[in-house]
């Protein structure tokens, strides 16, 4: 019996040595997951914040985007609006030209009639003079 005993002691030893070892195995693994859960859960949140961050950024372009298109939007409307004052301006301005040269086309002929009259009135009286200093 005491042989048997000291047998079933040494077994006891091993089997709690083996469970020592089992436990300070799954401690370790504990542990270690325990560790990577939390560095999963630190990336998880770098990565909400980098993607929250990326939101912002892209929302803010959006509502920046809207805001140049509208600037854009008006300094094309301005660029219009002088263009449109300028071709008017210039419409009216060729158009008083137009009534200028009419005018002073008006007048050339009214002097070339105006010449041609003193010319013919001319020849007329240098023919009269001839005329009468023939006789």
């Amino acid at each position: 019996k005491d042989g048997e005993l000291a047998k079933l002691a040494k077994e006891n030893e091993k089997l709690l040595k083996t469970m020592e070892e089992a436990r300070s195995s799954v401690e370790a693994a504990s542990k270690s997951r325990d560790e990577e859960i939390q560095k999963l859960e630190e990336m998880v949140s770098k990565l909400t914040a980098d993607i929250d961050k990326e939101v912002k950024m892209r929302e803010e372009v959006v509502r920046g985007g809207k805001g140049i298109e509208s600037k854009l939007q008006k300094k094309l409307d301005e660029v219009m609006n002088e263009m449109n004052t300028v071709r008017a301006n210039a419409d009216s301005t060729i158009a008083a030209k137009e009534e200028d040269l009419k005018k002073m086309e008006t007048l050339i002929s009214s002097l070339k009639a105006d010449v041609a009259r003193e010319v013919q009135l001319k020849e007329e009286a240098t023919k009269s003079k001839s005329d009468l200093e023939k006789e």
